[in-house]
This record gives C-alpha cells, structure tokens and sequence, in this order.
C-alpha cells in the first residue's frame, strides 16, 4: 500500500470517528499518527498542539489537546509492579501559590524560551531547532521549582513531575525501564516534564560509589535526550551540579542559575509573603531584610508563615511577633549584621536598655553604631 492509499484510509477513520460523535476515540487516533511521525515531521506535533475548534459538532470544546490533558488519561505511565504514578501531574490552568522575584537575567533567559514556543512553526520551518532542555541549578529554595511551574502557567502546558520515589528500583534494568516509559509519554502529550533532585539519576558515570544500574540509568537518559520531543520542554533541577555526568550537561539547550536572594529581592519577597499584612509589617521591612540575610525564598516564606500565625493563634499584634523573631534570630546574626539590626530597631522607638539585651551589643557599641562610629 502507498503512502496516498493509507493518507486515504486514516482519513476515513478520522471521518468515522467524527461523524460518530466519538470525539475522544478520534483525539486518541490523531495522537497516534503524530506520534508515528513524530520523528520525520515535528510540525505535525505544533498543529496539532495549536487547534483550538471542536472536533465534534456537539459545541463543547473539545480539542485533542484538552482531552490529552484530562486527569483520567489512561496513557499516564505507572510502575507495572506497583501501579505507583511514575509521575505527577499539574493541569492547565497552574495555579501559583506565589508570584516569581526573577532577577533580570533569568527572566530575560526564561522569556526566550516562550517566544521560541510561539513561534516554533516559524523555527521548525527553517530547520531549526527549540529550546527544549533546560537546566536549573542553585541551592534549595531560590525557586527553581517555582520557575518550572511558572513557565507551564505562561504556555498553558501541563507540568508533570518524574516521581523518583516510583521510579527507582533496585531490580536490574526496572528505573531505565520506568524512564523510558515516562518519556514515551511525554513524545505522544505537549507538556513541560519537570525533573527534579536530578542529580539522583544522572551522577557522574566514573562515580565508584554508585552502582552499575544508576550507571546504566544515565545512558537511557542520554538516549532519551536525544530524542526527546520537540513538541514539549524538559527541565531539570539540581541542587547539587558538580555531580552531574559531564555528557548530560552537553544535552541542554539553556542553563540558569537561580542564586540566593540578593537585598531588593529579600524586600519584594518579604512583602509578598506578608499579603494582607504588609501594610502593618511595613515598618519592619527593613530590619527584616538585614535579619534575613543570606535565607532563601523558602526560608523567608516559611519565617513569615511562621510570624502570622503566631500572631492569629496567640493573639498577638502582628509587629510583636515580628519583634519577637527578630529577637530569636540575633543569635545567628554577625556582629556587623546586628549592629545594623540594632541602628533600625531604635528608630522604631525602642529603648538602648532593650536593644542592648535582645543583640548582645554593648550599649556604648550601639551608640557608636547609630551614628556610623564603630566598624
């Protein structure tokens, strides 16, 4: 048969389907025939993912996109021991728990990969290819997870998350395998595949202290790089980047390191986290930042979470418990960091007697401090 006489046949397949009123039988078979082109033809994936009308003159709108990101999508990969999910899902519309503090260069890199998406018929046409890969690299809480889900928001792609916990298994060739599957299923759905503590399944190859199989699971992962859909983003987070196989790192299209929160973005995050709060807490803002130097966006927004329910539970006023941790973290706190925390405190009106006990300055060093003595 040649390659007009099964066009014909898919076609009248379609029209059955269609005419039928089995709109999600007919999502389900043109998921077929991309996939089965997927390799000699992307563009097909972009159409596809683009259509926007119903498939079915029922008037609900239907198209095969919204189907493919339905929660009881029977093609979600799972452990074939376990039946655990081997990944975990968030469906368009994501919904941020918070708003992103990007600093201008990541904002700048993660804005490109958007416009890539928009105009990925136009780059495909020129036989180019997307940014599809990319690496987040940086210490726990400076919201590589955030940016991850921020950017599936900013596509309206569905973000799945590789589920380590379902994944690896001490059997030989079962995580490959797992992979494997997970990637089979991002190639047939549009999505952003989130792989998170990546440096868990792609150490470094000469790493003694690893066994054959974690090994073996950075050749499936190379292999799958390789191939890997242009009609979907992968990501990859690591805290640790320096244990990464150095070939994995050729497999990326964008790099960004997230680092810890500088001054102005401790500001934007501290009154951000406060929500209806700010207003009262504003005063404090900047005593805050000096104590909260050097903390992560979690750790900031854990701290907060922390304060504003104290105040609810002990029915304190908010700026007590503010005082109160500020107080606590003195311990914590360099000297130059508290002879700074001491200067803000007095100008809220605090005595020299309390400032001195709750930072362990002498009083004559926060005299010295308040009028830029002392170094």
């Amino acid at each position: 048969m040649d390659d007009f006489q099964k066009v014909c046949d898919c076609l009248v397949r379609l029209a059955r389907l269609i005419v039928g009123g089995k709109t999600a039988d007919a999502v389900r078979f043109l998921q077929r025939m991309a996939y089965a082109n997927r390799n000699s033809d992307a563009l097909v994936w972009i159409e596809l993912n683009n259509l926007t009308k119903p498939l079915s003159s029922s008037g609900e709108n239907r198209s095969w996109d919204h189907i493919a990101r339905t929660s009881d999508n029977p093609f979600e990969p799972r452990d074939i021991d376990t039946q655990f999910d081997l990944l975990a899902k968030d469906i368009p519309p994501i919904v941020l728990d918070t708003n992103p503090i990007f600093e201008a260069g990541i904002r700048e890199a993660l804005d490109m990969v958007i416009k890539e998406h928009q105009r990925a018929k136009d780059i495909l046409q020129a036989g180019l290819t997307i940014s599809n890969k990319l690496i987040f690299c940086g210490p726990p809480g400076v919201g590589k997870t955030l940016a991850a889900k921020w950017l599936a928001n900013r596509l309206n792609l569905p973000l799945y998350t590789l589920n380590l916990a379902a994944v690896m298994s001490s059997y030989l060739g079962k995580t490959g395998n797992n992979v494997q599957r997970v990637f089979q299923f991002v190639s047939q759905h549009p999505c952003i595949l989130l792989l998170d503590e990546f440096d868990a399944i792609a150490k470094k190859r000469g790493d003694d202290t690893d066994v054959g199989e974690l090994k073996r699971l950075v050749t499936v992962l190379l292999q799958e790089f390789d191939r890997f859909s242009q009609s979907s983003k992968l990501i990859a987070a690591t805290n640790h980047p320096t244990l990464l196989d150095p070939a994995v790192w050729r497999r990326f299209d964008v790099s960004i390191e997230f680092p810890m929160p500088d001054e102005p973005q401790a500001v934007e995050a501290i009154k951000s986290f406060f929500d209806t709060d700010a207003i009262v807490a504003e005063p404090y803002f900047d005593a805050l930042t000096v104590s909260m130097a050097g903390m992560s966006f979690s750790d900031i927004k854990r701290t907060i979470s922390h304060v504003r329910k104290q105040s609810m539970v002990d029915g304190k006023p908010i700026e007590t418990c503010i005082v109160e941790w500020l107080v606590g973290r003195c311990g914590v706190l360099g000297k130059p960091a508290r002879k700074r925390l001491s200067t803000l405190l007095m100008e809220k009106g605090y005595s020299q007697r309390e400032v001195a006990s709750w930072t362990g300055l002498s009083r004559d060093t926060i005299r010295k401090a308040r009028k830029g003595g002392a170094s």
